[in-house]
Parts: C-alpha cells; sequence; structure tokens
C-alpha cells in the first residue's frame, strides 16, 4: 500500500490497555502489588462497562482523582467552553459512526487484526504508543507505578 508512490505512517496510533488491564499487564505484575493492581483494574473496567471515561487522572470522571481540568499543570484554558464540568458523551452516546465497521477490541492483542484494520485504512507502519502507561507515572505510589 502506498499513497501517489509514498508509504504511510500512522505516527500517533495507541493500544488502548484500559479495555481490560488485567489481560494487559496482569501476569506481569509483581506480587506485592497484586491486590492494588487488582482494584485499580477492577475500577477501570467498571468504569468502561458502564460507558465512562477510563482515564486515570485529570478528567472531570477519572478513575483515580478526577478533576475538572484536563490540562497539565493546573492550566485553566477552556478554548471557547464554558468553564466547570464539561459534558461529556459516553462511548454509547455514538463516538463512533455506525457507517464505519466497528474495530475488534482484540486489536490491542492481536497482530493479525491490528494488521487487517491498518489495511482497511491504507496505513503501511503504524508507530503505536500505550494509551494510559504515562498516567501510571501519576500514582502516589512509586513502587506501584514501577510494578
Amino acid at each position: 500500500m502506498s499513497y501517489k508512490g509514498n508509504i504511510v505512517v500512522d505516527m500517533d496510533s495507541h493500544f488502548r490497555e484500559y479495555e481490560d488491564l488485567d489481560r494487559t499487564y496482569g501476569e506481569h505484575i509483581e506480587p506485592a502489588y497484586k491486590e492494588a493492581f487488582a482494584n485499580l483494574s477492577a475500577a477501570v473496567g467498571r468504569h468502561r462497562d458502564a460507558g465512562l471515561s477510563t482515564m486515570l487522572f485529570m478528567h472531570p470522571y477519572a478513575v483515580i482523582e478526577t478533576s475538572v481540568e484536563s490540562r497539565p499543570l493546573g492550566s485553566d484554558q477552556h478554548y471557547g467552553h464554558a468553564p466547570g464540568r464539561p459534558s461529556i458523551r459516553t462511548k454509547a452516546e455514538g463516538r463512533s459512526s455506525s457507517a464505519r465497521e466497528p474495530v475488534s477490541r482484540d486489536v490491542h492483542w492481536d497482530p493479525s487484526i491490528r494488521l487487517r484494520d491498518m489495511d482497511r485504512a491504507d496505513v503501511d507502519v503504524s508507530v503505536i504508543f500505550p494509551s494510559h502507561a504515562p498516567s501510571l507515572c501519576a500514582l502516589r505510589d512509586v513502587g506501584f507505578e514501577r510494578a
């Protein structure tokens, strides 16, 4: 695949490890943090199943620490949006178009599904980043972050 003879590179694709934290990290968590991780994983799962945000921090409905701010370092710039608690749409409220075929949630763990999705989007190379791993660095327990 290419676009006008050029390779197409997606430089900001994401692996949504929060779709199933236990499946992603569960077997790799240090034993001392298994219980804390199980609690975090269950909380993220409850948010996901309710159609709410699975952001850990810096979101009005964050799993761990809610915040009206969605900008880092306390920046208070709303860019045309009224200050206060913004209106948040859930996944069930139509973030995806019904005209598009949904991508299987297993795309995050099965490379063959990821490659098939890339083919549908005419993408040759995809640089994939974790979606929540940086948020884990905001945990108050450095040992848990490392685990």
